[in-house]
């Protein structure tokens, strides 16, 4: 049964707008057998005229027989996924006041074999014409000023475009995998180009980058197995990782450093053991994966021009013992460090903002590091399994530590956490097994599942004042841990949280109204409650079963 601004008018439901009198496509009746839609400018109901403005979400989607779609100029909309796998079209006249083509609109029409956008199109969102296999010719207005992600990815057939002169960024995947691109014109306008935009357009011959692109992302043309002539203008200021991986052009290059403008792209070919590099004066950028996977690299000298190093810059560099940060550095990326097994010490910059990621992940050997008061955020995984640190000062600054940050670091005794953070993350300390003392600032509201589970040697700790929720497993397994007084502020404790703690013989709980709970959250067989909230307890429906009660005062 259809809502009742819903109606059926020659097998195409309509969504009706009466105050501004426009109707909006719905769907066709019996779409499976449709081979031909001609949408109308307008429809009536009840004497009442209703112009069509908008093709909505799904609207033809996986319609296979569509071959044909006409539209009239009053449509301004073509919604996500409205003709995804129709794999039969192969004809569309467009709106010419059409403005925006949604999400996936058109991706997966396998038959497609040319389209052109009119001119008043302001965005093709991302996906949009995705896996239109058999598509040869695109023209774009001058009223696009970005080719979003995926938009053309997968358009195997397509041989040349022309990007308008307003375009100022091709977005992660644009053209990924158009595999008979033999050339493409990048107008002066383009500033940035995002991640493995070309990868795999196997039949590029050349690029010229334009003179205002300033950034290129990761695997940007990599794998352009054709691709011999690459000029690049002086202003790009940032070259993400293995941008021309898998080129003929990048394999000409001679092995050793390489560098692009100011900055350092990649060491090529194999690396010597035990091998020192000096990155030159003037260097602004280690880019991302420069040294990745480098286990020969002993040492390096970084001068203080250099202000950025990117992703795993030195992941898997297993013979780096130790490096000297320039001091304009303002982030740790994500994974630089990564699996730096020999590293064993470092001084974070004190400009230093942020940790991101997997950035120390796995630097087993690393027993100092030294953080400044300016840092603000520790991500997710900075510092997993970083088996020998034993002591690390955070600064009062920080105001984030993300899920696992700390987690697996066995040697880790001791920990103090800033005034600034709100919650201890999920597994942020799980099986720190040395781990025998932490202070947590009233500030802390919440302490997720696994935060401190298996730290062995954690015999007690205090909770936050104003603490609310306690998460599943917070302190399973922490065998060591003696007694634990819950405040008063916690509403809920997880299953769990404090399950398998043999040790665990008092616990206290301060709140007056019994937290709520999905089961018994300690093995113990008594706890401790107020005096005047004793008999809530042991009514609770799931608190009595747990325990036996003794009051306090």
């Amino acid at each position: 049964m259809k809502n009742k601004n819903e109606i059926l008018k020659d097998n195409i439901c309509y969504a009706l707008n009466d105050k501004r009198n426009v109707a909006y496509l719905l769907n066709a009746d019996k779409c499976s057998e449709l081979t031909e839609i001609v949408i109308p400018e307008k429809i009536t109901y009840k004497k009442i005229e209703y112009k069509v403005t908008e093709i909505a979400m799904y609207a033809f989607s996986y319609c296979k027989l569509l071959e044909t779609i006409v539209m009239p100029d009053s449509i301004k909309r073509i919604d996500h996924f409205a003709f995804e796998n129709c794999t039969s079209l192969k004809t569309i006249t467009f709106s010419k006041k059409l403005k925006y083509i949604g999400y996936s609109a058109f991706s997966g029409c396998t038959s497609l074999e040319s389209i052109v956008i009119p001119r008043g199109v302001k965005e093709i969102d991302k996906q949009a014409f995705d896996g239109c296999s058999s598509l040869r010719s695109i023209i774009l207005p001058n009223s696009i000023g970005t080719i979003n992600e995926e938009t053309f990815r997968d358009c195997t057939a397509l041989t040349s475009i022309n990007i308008p002169s307003n375009v100022n960024s091709i977005q992660d995947l644009a053209f990924k995998n158009c595999s008979s691109l033999t050339e493409i014109t990048l107008p002066n306008s383009i500033t940035y180009i995002g991640i493995s935009a070309f990868e795999n357009c196997s039949s590029l011959t050349e690029v010229t980058i334009p003179n205002n692109i300033t950034d290129i992302e990761w695997q940007a043309f990599s794998k352009c197995i054709s691709l011999k002539s690459v000029i690049i203008p002086e202003n790009v200021l940032h070259f993400g990782g293995d941008i021309f991986e898998d080129t003929p052009w990048f394999e000409n290059l001679p092995d050793g450093p390489i560098y692009l403008n100011q900055c350092f792209y990649k060491y090529k070919g194999e690396m010597p053991a035990d091998f020192h590099v000096d990155i030159k004066e003037g260097t602004t950028t280690i880019c991302d994966f420069a040294f990745l996977g480098c286990k020969n690299l002993k040492s390096i000298s970084i001068p203080q021009s250099v202000t950025q190093i990117g992703a795993e810059a030195f992941s898997g560099c297993e013979s780096l013992t130790s490096i000297e940060l320039p001091e304009e550095l303002t982030q740790i990326e994500f994974g630089t460090f990564y699996n730096c097994s020999s590293l064993r010490s470092i001084t974070i910059p004190s400009k230093v903002e942020r940790i991101e990621k997997h950035a120390f992940e796995l630097c087993q050997h690393l027993e100092t590091i030294i953080i400044p008061d300016n840092l603000k955020s520790i991500d997710c995984d900075a510092f997993t399994c970083c088996r020998k640190l034993k002591n690390v000062t955070l600064p009062e600054n920080l105001i984030y530590i993300g899920s696992q940050a700390f987690a697996y670091c066995t040697s880790l005794q001791s920990i103090s956490i800033p005034d600034g953070i709100t919650e201890i993350q999920r597994g942020q300390f799980i099986s720190c097994s040395s781990l025998k003392s932490i202070t947590l600032p009233n500030t802390i509201k919440q302490i997720a599942e696994d935060a401190f589970s298996s730290c062995e040697s954690l015999q007690s700790i205090v909770l936050p004042e104003d603490l609310i929720t306690i998460g599943n497993m917070a302190f399973y397994d922490c065998s060591s841990l003696s007694e634990i007084t819950i405040p008063k502020s916690v509403l809920h404790i997880s299953k769990e949280a404090f399950w398998d703690c043999p040790s665990l013989n008092a616990v206290t709980i301060l709140s007056e109204t019994p937290p709520s709970i999905e089961s018994n959250p300690f093995t113990v067989e008594e706890i401790r409650v107020p005096k005047e909230s004793l008999t809530k307890y042991k009514r609770s429906k799931i608190w009595k079963k747990i325990a036996k009660y003794t009051p306090i005062d």
